[in-house]
């Protein structure tokens, strides 16, 4: 099985409130495995709001339907930054990066 190293993450705007936040499969609690996790993971700020999203650890494999599902989880708040990924065993790489509300998968 191939994996893929990531590093990056996404900054959330306006932070979600704490109670938000709580709720959703994305809480450094949540056991990684779906149906109850996924790979992605809140950071929280000072204030106890989630400010960003960033992969649980930096091997994992697809993220991109994860990223998509994140985004549409949150109406109201939009997402900036990119996760960089390099697959181990070709070395290639890509980034899934986040503007606003729109999710593009780009190659190189």
């Amino acid at each position: 099985m191939r994996t893929t190293h990531v590093t990056g993450g996404y900054d959330i705007e306006p932070p979600l409130p704490p109670e938000s936040a709580a709720v959703t499969p994305y809480g450094p609690g949540v056991p990684e495995a779906p149906p109850y996790g996924c790979d992605l993971v809140l950071r929280y700020d000072e204030s106890g709001s989630a400010a960003r999203l960033v992969a649980r650890r930096g091997e994992t494999y697809g993220l991109l339907g994860q990223v998509r599902a994140a985004v549409a989880r949150f109406p109201g708040h939009s997402f900036t930054g990119a996760l960089h990924c390099a697959d181990r065993t070709t070395g290639d790489g890509w980034q899934i990066a986040v503007a606003g509300r729109r999710v593009a998968l780009l190659r190189f």
